[in-house]
Parts: C-alpha cells; structure tokens; sequence
C-alpha cells in the first residue's frame, strides 16, 4: 500500500462517487475501480457500500479513512521537516572537539549560531585530538575542531587558526619579566639553560601533552628539563603555575581565555614560535548542509577574533 492509495480513498469518500472522484483524480472511472478493487483486497474487507447511493463507507471504511487521514498527515509533517533540514533550519550536529579546546571556543560559538539556527541540535563529544579523527572517518561524528597529527586521505580540513606555544612564568621566578605594555613577548633562548634546568615543569598527563613537546624542543639546546607534576586538567596546571609551583606550557587560545589571579609572564618557545594549526574536518565527500556551514564559519570568525584579542586576562 502506497501514500497515493489513501489520496484515492479520501477522495471517494468525500465525493461519495467514483465517477467524480476520477474526475477529480485525473484518471479513468475504471482503472479507479480496479484501484478501490487492489486496495479492498489488501486490507481484507469492502470500504464501501456500493449498494447505496451516494455510496457510504462501510465500518471498515471509516477506521481506514481516520488511520489515512494521519498518515497523510504525518507524512506531510516529515516533508516539511525534511525541507527545514535541508535549509539548515532543522537538524542534527554531531560535534567532536577536545576538552580544553571546547571550554574557550564553544561557549562563544555556540550562542552565536543558537541565534542563527535555534531548532538544530548540537551533540558534543569530547576527546583528544587524535581520538577524533577515526570518530569522523567511522561516521560516529559530522564535524571535529581538532590540531590533527596525522592527516587523513578520508577527510576534508578547513584551517581555522594557528596558535603559538608559550612558555608560561610565575611572578617572582628568575626568568619572570613584568609584561605591562608590552608589544611582543620575548623568546625563550639557550642562554637561559641554568634557569630552565632548575626549574620543575607542571604537565598535562597525556602522550600529546604539549609540555612534553616543549621539553624535546629545549632538548634540541641540550638543556634537560623535567616534569615534576603531572595533572589531568589545564586549569590546575595554570594555578599551580601562578602559585610558583613549576613552569608550564600554555597555547595561545588558552593564554588569551584563561583569566589569571597573579600576572604570569609569557615567553614564546621557538623563533619562529612552534605553533599549532587547528582545523575543522569532515568526510570527503560529504557536504555540509546550510546548518554546519553556518557552525563552521562562526568558528572561523570567533578563532580571528580571539587572535585579535588582548593578551591577557586579569581578575
């Protein structure tokens, strides 16, 4: 049985003739006839009272019209949010980005396209960079935000910022200079081997910790640092840090959201400074319907903005 069907048994039951429902139906009043005939034969039981004119609906008739009159109503329900999804006023986004990467970017992104898109649904799943790409490629997400190691033949990226790596210095720390006014951080160089030998590094624990990145770096200078503590989460990291616990190793994004008690210092680590490229990525081959676009483009426009942003944040 098809939509069409009941478009056929409506129409006969409100002109209560065949004939004129033909007429009505644009087809012939036998190949109608035969359609009444197929249709009676599958549900098992006569619609009408041909004996009576006008014809009636039979009980069964009447229980067939109510079910079709909501199914037709159902379906025009679906088409019409059908066409809503495909206008990105309606859907479903499923977005995958990193914890900390989604504590700074996402409550600034996310009011902005709830304004543009209220009624689309957003499900966030939270990972490590490098856990979000097989989530993408495997279809379990559409979108990720994610600084990838390895690039995948699969999918499709989109640059959204570049960020710079920093090494952050609490106040009264020897290598700690006051940062008022000025317009470019200092870069972090050999000749301040002694300080960062004697100095305890607070870490994120995680093989992609960018701590651990750093401390390669300076072993490029034969300067040996180590990690003392080791955390599960950046805030505590930079806490520690502002408490004269140790050094850390703070990203640009982070630097410029995160807002500090004491004023730490900054150097950049690297000349030029290592720097992280973060992208937005999908399948290849899939297009991005009128919703995602719109996600993408804020993410890109809030990146710009918070490269533009001043440096730092004071309570």
């Amino acid at each position: 049985m098809e939509f069409i069907d009941f478009k056929y048994i409506l129409t006969i039951a409100k002109c209560k003739s065949i004939s004129k429902a033909a007429e009505e139906l644009y087809i012939t009043q036998p190949n109608l006839s035969k359609i009444l005939m197929r249709i009676e034969s599958e549900v098992g039981h006569k619609l009408f009272d041909r004996s009576r004119s006008p014809i009636q609906l039979t009980y069964v008739g009447e229980k067939y019209i109510k079910y079709a009159q909501k199914f037709l109503e159902l379906h025009a329900q679906f088409q019409n949010e059908l066409t809503e999804i495909s206008n990105g006023q309606k859907g479903r986004i499923l977005l995958g980005i990193p914890p900390t990467r989604g504590s700074y970017l996402l409550p600034q992104v996310l009011p902005r396209f709830h304004q543009l898109c209220p009624h689309v649904e957003i499900v966030i799943t939270e990972q490590q960079s490098n856990n979000i790409q097989p989530l993408i490629n495997s279809g379990q997400i559409n979108l990720g935000i994610f600084c990838y190691q390895k690039e995948y033949d699969e999918l499709c990226y989109e640059p959204l910022l570049d960020e710079s790596m920093f090494l952050m210095v609490p106040c009264g720390h020897p290598l700690y200079y006051d940062p008022s006014g000025i317009d470019r951080f200092p870069v972090i160089s050999p000749d301040h081997k002694a300080c960062l030998e004697a100095s305890p590094f607070i870490s994120i624990d995680t093989s992609e910790s960018i701590t651990k990145r750093a401390i390669e770096f300076f072993r490029l200078w034969d300067i040996d640092c180590q990690i003392l503590i080791r955390t599960k989460n950046n805030v505590t990291t930079y806490r520690l840090c502002e408490q004269g616990m140790g050094l850390a190793v703070i990203m640009e994004v982070a630097m410029k959201n995160t807002t500090f008690k004491n004023r730490p210092c900054f150097y950049y680590i690297g000349d030029p400074p290592i720097t992280d490229t973060w992208y937005c990525a999908y399948r290849r081959g899939y297009r991005l319907n009128p919703s995602e676009r719109t996600l993408v483009n804020i993410f890109k426009e809030e990146a710009e903005t918070i490269q533009a942003s001043p440096t730092l944040k004071l309570l």
